[in-house]
């Protein structure tokens, strides 16, 4: 090889050291590298000192890796015998013999990760990214029920189709089994009615009739003729009597049913009788014994004749108050169906306790029949009920019963006047006007008007065989609207019908589940089988603030128990941010049903939930389960009367407002406290009602993915205005403890930049950590939920010059996955505080120090990797994350310039979290703290739900991250954007119509 010297380093006419790396030392001369070294460092032409650049290989990066294979961009290897792509270009990914294949076309948009084959935006809906396999994107399970799996896992997310089990659905059932438990396999229903056991194994016994018997063994429709025992293995005493071709004796006990045949006696007719008299006459003690039955007989039958006249004398007065009392149904329900008694008309509560004793009758209106009256019942006196005083005391029912006896004493009255109730129904074009101007003062006011107590007779709960099944003092189903649960000793239960929109009994309103009031569960589960439930509502955490709230009444997911002779079976469980959706199967005699429960967990710990928005979507959710049979929805929280109220309320007062246009709140909680006392417990929930009634009856429905084409055609500009000037104008659901702490965070003018958004407390990130005695724990930033994953992110402000190192304190407590900067440094001024360092240099802030690696580039976005040591901790741990810098949006408009960069970049960042800390959350930092961090959210938020659940809510998307961030979405332009990015979203991705097609449009 012929090469000069490069005279400016050489020794007379010889190089004895080249000057740099870029250059190599040859018969002392300094020859250049090849540029297609790395970094243009080599040792020698056939050695290159850091591999080669991207698209050649060989050990002096001679060769193109397009040469053998031109859809390879980056390849390893010596020569091409051992040549392996390891990024290809875009579209394609290397397979494991290292060769370039097209990216599957069951990754969303047919994009994949061109170095792992990993679809960059997902799996299509019914395929899953299978490890195992050379290639993304494997089918569901056939057995999953409609083909859907989770795309990371494979796991059916709604269970199996009957005949399978295990996570994945592909495990058959053993023979002879045509439904089994999800994780074990144990068999819940045979395939004939004459197998049972775990794996339906053995044969019913042919005693049974129709050889037919349950899973155990024990028969079902009891024994055929001369047999008894749960096994029907008992044959009937011999000397039983036969009456034509009826069995002989008592399928349960085998005692005789016909007396005894020949002479003998005894229940099993197993004693002889002693013969006393001579054949031909008749015992004194047989003509006695005769004489005393016939008297015996008159006498019985006189008094149950006297008993039933008096009783029906009695029941012409009142309601009777034997256990087995019946509930009549009327087959045409009014607007509010009520029972109410008749009683004397036109009177008001004295000023006098009505805790302690009614002493006057109030009138409740029924909008069916205005005319009805109600007479108030007697409590029973406590003091005299030495059960009852082991139950327990309600906080929020014994808030209220204080609220009621001072409202009392300083002479109130309550809403008893027909006429005027029938002046409080509103139409909703005037419910915003009352929602933005009134205070809590008048919800207060207004709440109090309405009776509150035990307002009808509840003697079955006082029972003693029944009172250690109530929980809470003063909360008891009437007699008249109580549930039935058939088959145990006592048919009580605390739970309680309620009337609907125009349908009798729609809901069940009950206790949360305890093992103290309910044992093994089996009352609940026998009532749910006997109502035909199919959808169960839970409006509470097990525990809350320490406090037991709620037991867990079901199996866990994939296991089965059995309650009450019912067998339940968990088949699929699914966590969400603010709900969980847990799906079960039924067995009982063979038969099978599905039950859905919907599990709110985002009900906080104080009066209501932070927005009604988290309600609204939740209350979907619950319309969505499917429902066949035509039952009641059961309904709890703890005491089954606030929390349940005020959910059945929102139902029913929505339904109202969509038929009527105008609603009647006080009427409807007043209705409800008719079926169950104290139904909507707090002014605060009272108020509550309000805002969501008000927001569900505006554009919150969801739209179907494959509808929002059609959505979006037909919806007008002054259409998108007008919904984008809604969630403008409608207040944050907030607590007087937040407005106060706005106000005091606004004085941290040395954290907050020109025009930040001002957080409260309640959601705001606190600092701990390296924090010193006395000062201050603000930084602005807040927590956002994603749609499945509770506080998800953290929306912060970008950092000032003097808050980098409370940024930096934030990242490591978070153990922050990722950083999402929406101020990257080409459009940085001198305001911003800098907490990136140059390429391999180390920057110290405080007690971190800051290294980053070199920047990599596309279309859209800076990508590095950022790693921060943390030199006060004793073990100098580092945090490593990965910063991504968007740079496809110019800082003069308010929107990104394409929905669909926007949306790659989004897919970025969740599978940068996905691959590494996904429990972990993402920072997302911009200068006000809310505009851009708000964008990426709500976007965010709506392509995972369109995925996930193939429907979306653009406006109930902002309003939950304006609840959060008040300054989200601050203009029309974002508002249209949100919409333009699920657009693009549904242009480019297929998405099932069979699975969504079912789902209502807008």
């Amino acid at each position: 090889m012929a090469c000069t010297c490069v005279n400016s380093i050489c020794q007379s006419s010889v190089c004895n050291t080249c000057k740099n790396a870029s250059y190599y030392l040859e018969d002392k001369s300094c020859c250049p590298c090849s540029n297609t070294c790395k970094y243009s460092s080599c040792s020698s032409p056939a050695h290159c000192t850091h591999g080669c650049k991207l698209g050649y290989y060989g050990t002096g990066c001679q060769f193109r890796c397009t040469d053998n294979d031109p859809q390879c961009g980056e390849c390893n290897g010596l020569n091409s015998t051992d040549l392996k792509c390891v990024h290809c270009i875009d579209g394609y990914y290397p397979n494991l013999g290292g060769l370039c294949k097209t990216c599957s076309n069951n990754c969303i948009n047919t994009k994949c990760i061109n170095s792992t084959g990993e679809c960059e935006y997902g799996c299509l809906d019914g395929f899953w990214n299978n490890p195992q396999l050379d290639g993304p994107c494997s089918p569901c399970s056939k057995s999953c029920i409609l083909g859907k799996c989770n795309t990371s896992t494979g796991h059916c997310t709604q269970g199996c189709q009957n005949g399978f089990w295990n996570l994945t659905c592909e495990s058959k059932c053993t023979h002879n089994c045509s439904i089994c438990e999800r994780i074990s396999g144990k068999c819940l229903v045979c395939s004939s009615t004459g197998l049972f056991g775990n794996e339906c194994s053995m044969t019913c016994s042919d005693k049974c009739v129709n050889a037919s018997c349950h899973m155990n063994g024990t028969c079902t429709h009891g024994c055929i003729s001369d047999f008894f025992g749960p096994f029907c293995e008992k044959a009937c005493p011999t000397n039983c009597a036969r009456k034509d071709f009826d069995t002989r004796c008592s399928n349960e006990t085998g005692n005789c049913l016909y007396g005894c045949s020949g002479e003998f006696t005894g229940v099993d007719c197993m004693e002889a009788l002693k013969q006393e008299s001579s054949e031909g006459t008749v015992p004194t003690v047989a003509i006695g014994g005769g004489v005393a039955a016939a008297v015996i007989v008159v006498v019985v039958t006189a008094i149950a004749v006297f008993i039933y006249l008096r009783r029906r004398r009695r029941q012409q007065k009142h309601d009777g108050v034997q256990e087995t009392q019946t509930y009549v149904e009327s087959p045409s329900a009014p607007v509010y169906a009520s029972v109410v008694r008749s009683g004397r008309t036109g009177s008001v509560y004295e000023n006098t306790s009505s805790i302690k004793i009614h002493t006057a009758p109030i009138m409740v209106r029924n909008p069916a029949n205005c005319n009805s009256n109600m007479q108030p019942r007697m409590p029973i006196d406590w003091s005299s009920k030495a059960d009852e005083e082991t139950l327990e005391i309600d906080e929020w029912d014994n808030i209220a019963r204080q609220n009621a006896i001072r409202f009392e004493e300083n002479g109130g009255v309550y809403y008893n006047n027909d006429d005027k109730m029938k002046n409080l129904k509103m139409p909703i074009t005037e419910l915003i006007k009352l929602v933005s101007s009134k205070t809590m003062d008048y919800y207060e006011a207004e709440f109090k008007k309405l009776p509150y107590g035990l307002l009808k007779d509840y003697k079955v709960s006082q029972m003693t065989v029944n009172i250690t099944k109530n929980r809470y003092k003063g909360i008891y189903p009437y007699d008249d609207h109580r549930v039935k649960v058939l088959g145990d000793h006592t048919d009580y239960i605390n739970a309680s019908f309620i009337d609907g929109y125009k349908r009798r009994n729609e809901y069940i309103a009950t206790l949360g589940p305890m093992s103290k009031q309910l044992g093994d569960f089996g009352a609940f589960w026998k009532m749910v089988w006997q109502q035909d439930v199919e959808k169960i509502v839970m409006l509470t955490n097990l525990v809350e603030e320490g406090k037991d709230k709620c037991e867990q009444y079901w199996p866990d997911f994939g296991n089965s128990q059995m309650y009450g002779g019912i067998r339940v079976a968990c088949q699929s469980e699914d966590e969400y941010a603010e709900f969980t959706r847990r799906s079960f199967t039924l067995v009982k005699d063979r038969r099978t049903r599905t039950l859905t429960q919907l599990h709110f967990t985002a009900w906080p710990d104080k009066d209501v939930p932070e927005d009604v928005t988290s309600i609204i979507e939740f209350r979907q959710y619950v319309m969505r389960a499917q429902a066949t049979l035509g039952g009641p929805i059961i309904m709890h929280c703890s005491a089954g009367v606030g929390r349940t109220g005020t959910y059945i309320a929102i139902d029913i007062l929505t339904k109202e407002g969509e038929a009527e246009g105008a609603i009647d709140i006080p009427g409807c909680v007043q209705n409800m406290r008719q079926n169950r006392p104290n139904m909507v417990q707090t002014a605060g929930q009272y108020k509550y009602l309000h805002h969501a009634v008000y927001a569900l009856t505006n554009d919150v429905h969801p739209v179907a993915g494959t509808k929002f084409q059609a959505h979006m055609d037909t919806t007008s500009k002054d259409k998108i205005f007008n919904m984008f000037q809604h969630v403008q104008d409608i207040k944050t659901y907030g607590s007087l403890d937040e407005s106060e702490a706005v106000e005091k965070n606004t004085k941290c003018a040395d954290k907050n930049g020109d025009g930040a958004d001002i957080p409260g407390d309640e959601y705001r990130l606190r600092l701990h950590l390296n924090r010193r005695p006395g000062s201050s724990d603000y930084i602005n930033a807040v927590f956002v939920s994603s749609f499945k994953t509770k506080n998800k992110y953290v929306i912060a402000q970008t950092p000032l010059p003097n808050t980098v190192i409370d940024f930096i304190t934030m990242l490591v407590q978070t153990e922050c996955s990722c950083i999402v900067d929406f101020e990257p440094s080409t459009m940085r001024n001198g305001n911003i505080g800098e907490y990136l360092p140059a390429d391999n240099q180390v920057l110290k802030i405080g007690v971190f120090n800051v290294r980053c690696s070199r920047p990599e580039a596309n279309a859209y976005r800076i990508k590095r990797t950022m790693t921060i040591e943390h030199r006060a901790n004793q073990t100098n741990a580092e945090l490593s994350l990965t910063h991504l810098g968007f740079t496809n949006w110019d800082m003069e408009e308010p929107v990104p310039k394409s929905p669909f960069d926007y949306r790659r970049f989004i897919a970025e960042v969740d599978a940068v979290t996905a691959s590494t800390n996904s429990d972990k959350p993402v920072v997302l930092h911009c200068w006000d703290g809310a505009s851009k961090c708000g964008l990426f959210c709500v976007v965010a938020n709506l392509l995972q739900k369109m995925a996930l659940e193939h429907e979306v809510s653009v406006v109930n998307a902002v309003r939950t991250v304006k609840t959060r961030r008040k300054g989200a979405i601050p203009n029309l332009e974002q508002f249209q954007f949100c919409h333009d990015c699920v657009l693009d979203y549904v242009q480019n991705v297929n998405i099932y119509a069979n699975v969504a097609a079912d789902l209502s449009d807008c």
